[in-house]
C-alpha cells in the first residue's frame, strides 16, 4: 500500500513537472555556504559548578542557501534558507535538520493585476503604531494599475506569527492577521489605512491577549522658503486588550486607547543644516502588539546638526517626556546631548579625527520620590596609519 502512495507521487509530480515549463538552468542564480563545527565538552571536577551543562563531542553544520530566477519575463521567484544540521544541545533545542529562517517570494509585474506572494519569514512593515514585525507569515501584495503617470496604489494582506520556531510552530500562540491599503503620489505624498488584529494566548500568569487596531498614515515633502521638508505622522486607535495593561485586573484594564505622532524633518538648501522635531502621544489603553510604542507616554524631541566645508561636524539634541500618565505619579525626563567631531590635522582631514560628546538627563517624579540627575563626557581619537602600518 505504501509503495502505491509513492508511486502515485511520482505520477503526480512528474504530471506537473510537464505542465509547468521550467527555465533553463542558465536563467537561475544559485549561492550557499555550509560551515562544519565539531566541538567537544569535557568536565573534570565537581559537574554542578560547570558553565556546560553536557559532556561529549558534537557536530554541527551551518547551511545558507539562496535560489532566484526569472520562471518568465517579469515574473521572478526566489527562495532563501538559513538552518543547521546539528546534534549541539549548545547550538539549538532540537536535534537534525533545524529551519532557522526560510523565505520563499514570487513577484508577477505582467499579470493584468500584479502581485506578490510572501511565505515564509519576512519584516512586515504597515505603520509605527499597527504593525512593524518580523513574522513567519503568508503576504500577498497587489499593486492595480493607477492610470496615472506618478500614482501607484497597493493593497496588501498578510497573517502570520511572531516569536516562533519552526521545529515547534504553533502561530495560534501569537497570531497577527491585517490588510494595508494606500496610494503613493509624487505631488501629493503617500497616504495610507491600517487594520490590524493582533491575538496572544495567556502566559506565565497573563491573561490572553485579542485586539484590533486601525490607523491613518501620511506623508509628504515641501519646498518652503528655501527648505527641504519632509513631513509625516500617524493618528493610530486600538480596541481591546491593551498589551501594556494586561497585567491589570479586568476592572483596572482599558478597552481602548489611541495615539499620534507628527514628525518634520528638514534641510536648509543654502546651508549646511539639517534637523528633526517629533512630537508622539500614546494613551495608557493603545499598547498594541505589533508596535513598540510606550503607552501612558508623551515625548517632543529637537535635534540638529551642522557640517562646515573642513568637515567639522556639530550635533546637538534636546527632549522631554512624560511618562506612566495614567498613574498619580508621572515620570519627567529633560536630556539634552551635544556632540563635535572633526579633523585635528588641517593638511589632513582623515590622519587624525576628534570627537568629544556632552550629555545631561534629569529624571524626576511628580512626587519627588524620583530625582535622578545624570551627566557624561566622552572623547576620542581616531588615527589613520599609512599602508605599511596597517
Amino acid at each position: 500500500m505504501r509503495h502505491r502512495r509513492v508511486a502515485r507521487l511520482l505520477l503526480v509530480l512528474q504530471g506537473v513537472a510537464v505542465a509547468v515549463p521550467v527555465p533553463s538552468l542558465a536563467d537561475w542564480n544559485f549561492s550557499g555556504s555550509n560551515t562544519v563545527r565539531v566541538d567537544s565538552y569535557r568536565i573534570r571536577g565537581d559537574e554542578r559548578h560547570s558553565p556546560y551543562g553536557q559532556e561529549g563531542t558534537f557536530i554541527t553544520n551551518d547551511i545558507d542557501l539562496s535560489l532566484s530566477g526569472d520562471l518568465a519575463p517579469g515574473q521572478t521567484l526566489k527562495f532563501d534558507f538559513a538552518g543547521t544540521v546539528t546534534d549541539s544541545p549548545y547550538r539549538s533545542d532540537h536535534t537534525g535538520l533545524v529551519p532557522e529562517a526560510m523565505r520563499l517570494s514570487y513577484d508577477n509585474a505582467t499579470a493584468g493585476l500584479p502581485f506578490r506572494v510572501d511565505l515564509g519569514d519576512q519584516n512586515v512593515q504597515f505603520s509605527e503604531l499597527t504593525l512593524n514585525r518580523t513574522l513567519k507569515a503568508a503576504r500577498l501584495t497587489v499593486r492595480p494599475n493607477s492610470g496615472s503617470d506618478g500614482r501607484s496604489y497597493w493593497a496588501s494582506t498578510v497573517i502570520g506569527s511572531d516569536g516562533q520556531q519552526w521545529r515547534d510552530f504553533d502561530p495560534e500562540e501569537n497570531l497577527y492577521y491585517g490588510l494595508s491599503v494606500g496610494m503613493q503620489d509624487q505631488r501629493l505624498g503617500t497616504y495610507s489605512f491600517n487594520l490590524v488584529h493582533h491575538s496572544e494566548s495567556g502566559l506565565e500568569g497573563l491573561p490572553s491577549l485579542s485586539q484590533w487596531a486601525a490607523s491613518l498614515t501620511g506623508q509628504r515633502q515641501f519646498d518652503i522658503a528655501g527648505q527641504d521638508l519632509n513631513v509625516r505622522g500617524e493618528l493610530a486607535y486600538l480596541h481591546g486588550d491593551s498589551a501594556a495593561t494586561r497585567h491589570l485586573s479586568a476592572g483596572e484594564r482599558p478597552d481602548s486607547g489611541y495615539g499620534v505622532y507628527v514628525q518634520i524633518d528638514g534641510r536648509s538648501q543654502s546651508r549646511p543644516v539639517d534637523y528633526r522635531l517629533r512630537y508622539d502621544r500614546y494613551s495608557d489603553g493603545l499598547g498594541p502588539g505589533g508596535s513598540s510604542a510606550l503607552a501612558g507616554s508623551e515625548a517632543l524631541l529637537l535635534e540638529g546638526g551642522w557640517r562646515s566645508e573642513r568637515d567639522v561636524e556639530l550635533r546637538g539634541r534636546l527632549q522631554r517626556s512624560r511618562t506612566e500618565l495614567g498613574s498619580a505619579n508621572p515620570i519627567t525626563t529633560d536630556s539634552a546631548a551635544v556632540s563635535l567631531s572633526g579633523p585635528l590635522i588641517p593638511g589632513d582631514r582623515q590622519k587624525v579625527r576628534g570627537r568629544l560628546d556632552l550629555s545631561r538627563q534629569q529624571r524626576e517624579s511628580a512626587d519627588d520620590s524620583v530625582s535622578v540627575l545624570a551627566q557624561t563626557a566622552q572623547g576620542s581619537l581616531i588615527i589613520t596609519h599609512g599602508a605599511r602600518h596597517q
